[in-house]
């Protein structure tokens, strides 16, 4: 296999360019005149909210002629679609697809994003890259099949490295929004009573910025490791939890839980409700470590608790702009 020459233009396509990560990556990518950037989409029109400098494919990957021309003569590939919307098989056909034409044009690398829940009901508090992965729920076994697929074949073909994000947020991130939102709108005694549930549980949050670093760290790398899979977290705060996000919202020092019904509610009562609403991790805190990913040479840049008080106000901002 060839090296890929950092001194060159790179011919760099993304799949789900179009979506909250996509669009943060393109973003970053274009402040640096080192790569051309090509963009699959379904649909060619006005509404792909992507830069004139990006060029565009028109494709399906349930159809793999359509992707040839969008990968040829290109260097890397960044995965980052995920179809919601339809079935396991679909998301499987769409990756060995993307992964035959990707052969078939003699890509270079791949850099594929997956997610950290890959680990499932993985008993560890402690999660890293040898963790034993459990996947439980539809998504986490359709994503952790899709791994294995981009691993399986990238043997004497490819160079590969699999991103495994935790929660990713960010302004335009959906993540959040529900949790604001139920907090924002809920009644005094239901504010009171999920403070006394979720407590200080960890919610594994990271940061996009951290995320779309960690890609084009990731870009540039080589990576021949016998495992390719890397974690990003921003586990290593200690403001990641559930409390710690709603005195953001409401602009509060933080505080530890200070009374017993708090600590008994969150230690043994909240395991119990993830369990029944079909939760894969039940447990009150767990964290995911980069250590692999840091010990690589990556360096973050941006700040945990600045992005989380960033977003906050956004999303204010928002749901004031809204409700006007």
């Amino acid at each position: 296999m060839e090296k890929i020459n950092p001194s060159s233009k790179t011919v760099l396509c993304i799949t789900g360019a179009t979506g909250f990560v996509g669009r943060a990556t393109v973003k970053r990518l274009l402040q640096s005149d080192q790569y051309a950037i090509r963009a699959l989409t379904r649909k060619r029109g006005p509404n792909h909210h992507l830069p004139k400098q990006v060029k565009l494919f028109q494709g399906d990957l349930l159809l793999k002629n359509s992707l040839q021309p969008f990968l040829d003569s290109a260097s890397i590939l960044i995965n980052l679609a995920y179809c919601k919307d339809s079935t396991r098989e679909q998301n499987i056909q769409g990756t060995n697809n993307l992964i035959k034409a990707a052969r078939e044009t003699n890509l270079q690398k791949i850099v594929h994003c997956s997610t950290a829940v890959v680990a499932g009901r993985s008993r560890a508090n402690v999660v890293n890259e040898e963790t034993v992965c459990l996947p439980h729920t539809d998504y986490e076994q359709t994503k952790s099949e899709i791994e294995k697929c981009f691993v399986r074949n990238s043997r004497n073909a490819y160079q590969l490295a699999i991103l495994r994000p935790t929660v990713i947020f960010g302004k335009g991130g959906t993540n959040l929004i529900k949790i604001l939102d139920d907090y924002k709108y809920d009644s005094q005694l239901i504010k009171y009573l999920r403070q006394l549930i979720y407590s200080d549980r960890y919610i594994n949050l990271v940061s996009i910025n951290s995320v779309v670093d960690a890609l084009i760290f990731l870009v540039s790398k080589e990576t021949h490791d016998e495992s390719p899979i890397f974690i990003i977290s921003d586990d290593e705060y200690s403001t990641n939890n559930y409390r710690s996000l709603i005195n953001s919202i409401e602009n509060k020092p933080n505080r530890r839980p200070n009374n017993v019904l708090e600590n008994i509610s969150s230690t043994c009562l909240l395991p119990l409700l993830l369990l029944i609403s079909g939760r894969s991790n039940t447990k009150r805190k767990t964290t995911y470590s980069w250590d692999k990913l840091r010990s690589a040479g990556f360096v973050k840049s941006s700040n945990f608790d600045q992005q989380i008080k960033m977003y906050c106000e956004w999303y204010m901002r928002t749901k004031i702009s809204k409700e006007k």
